[in-house]
């Protein structure tokens, strides 16, 4: 869907993702997957998973905007691919896997000309997360601009039609 419309993706996750892979000697694409995050760390008892949330906890002690912030770099150095030399008002982007409420402050600090909407997704017949995380219903309360419900009983094309008819409708939104 990201390259059917033009959008480059990109998750407040990912700077985490390649910190620890780096650190631990973690092979990345393992970090990208949920069966690759249950694996075992090599010389400890946590998943891969609970050294992520160990060490992304360290570093918000330190900054709580710490991987918006690193998102925001990320966006402005693909935004910077392009011919010109400045980001161009019409890079778009997806920021997926959004779970904190400080991420949306931080990006739209970043980023103060760009039209950003948030999205929420959600599963028919899914009421929990399969991961135990608080970080999974921080946003409960938080009303995105728009709701897509992903009924997966009814196969993939239904949702790759919402997903078409929202990106033509945000699209429009933009000169």
């Amino acid at each position: 869907m990201c390259n059917l419309f033009g959008y480059t993706r990109v998750a407040f996750a990912d700077s985490l993702k390649r910190m620890t892979a780096v650190k631990y000697g973690c092979p990345l694409n393992i970090l990208h997957t949920q069966e690759g995050k249950e694996q075992f760390c090599p010389g400890t008892t946590l998943t891969w998973r609970q050294v992520m949330i160990r060490d992304s906890l360290v570093e918000k002690k330190t900054n709580p905007d710490i991987y918006a912030e690193l998102t925001a770099t990320e966006i402005n150095d693909n935004s910077r691919l392009s011919i010109t030399s400045s980001p161009s008002p019409q890079s778009k982007f997806v920021i997926t896997d959004w779970r904190f409420p400080n991420e949306l402050a931080v990006i739209q600090r970043e980023f103060p000309e760009a039209l950003i909407k948030t999205v929420a997704v959600y599963r028919t017949g899914q009421e929990t997360s399969p991961v135990d995380d608080p970080s999974e219903y921080l946003l409960n309360n938080t009303e995105p601009d728009y709701t897509i419900h992903n009924t997966v009983s009814m196969g993939l094309h239904p949702l790759i039609q919402k997903v078409k008819a929202l990106c033509t409708e945000i699209d429009s939104l933009t000169p």
